[in-house]
């Protein structure tokens, strides 16, 4: 573990595997350079890198013998680290100080895109359909209420970081017709 094509967003990384036993003594294994603990019972290694940064990660793992002979290196598992948050994402419409009188609101507007994968954009909690073709998105909030309504969007990448809120954008529900007049005279 990890398997091969993984996605963290962490700076690191549990990585587990097994080796082959040797007698009398057994063999000392080292991912990537990092000395692992070994488990002869049954021939597993385990070691936590640390210190990774954003980019591609490949891991390779090599045992080496009481003798000093060492394997040739493990078939390698490669990955990526994603540690940088994507950009905001902006609301385009509706526009601050926005007034309706529905009960439901077609939000709009535009992200960054991000490379191997694109990011799921959420509106006030609420999944948006992203168009990866010209990096906008879409959401009509249901079952609003009369009253204050603040907008916020929020990006997260496929590894899991969220970027910051976007701008909030407020206006107000007003589902309430006003008092019929009276006709006094």
């Amino acid at each position: 573990s990890p398997s091969n094509g993984f996605l963290i967003n962490t700076s690191s990384l549990l990585v587990t595997g097994t080796y082959a036993s040797e007698t009398p003594a057994d063999a000392a294994v080292k991912v990537n350079g990092v000395d692992a603990i070994e488990n002869s019972i049954n021939n597993t290694f385990e070691v936590t890198l640390t210190g990774l940064t954003s980019g591609p990660l490949v891991l390779t793992a090599t045992a080496t013998d009481a003798a000093g002979n060492t394997s040739s290196p493990s078939t390698a598992v490669s990955g990526t680290v994603d540690l940088i948050a994507p950009d905001a994402p902006v609301i385009t419409s509706p526009s601050n100080g926005f007034l309706i009188n529905t009960s439901s609101l077609l939000v709009t507007g535009t992200y960054a895109s991000e490379t191997p994968t694109d990011v799921v954009v959420k509106v006030n909690g609420v999944d948006a359909v992203e168009t990866s073709s010209n990096n906008t998105f879409q959401v009509t909030l249901t079952g609003l209420t009369s009253g204050p309504l603040v907008l916020t969007a929020i990006a997260t990448d496929a590894a899991g970081n969220a970027s910051a809120p976007s701008i909030a954008v407020s206006g107000t529900v007003d589902l309430i017709a006003p008092d019929a007049p009276a006709i006094t005279s």
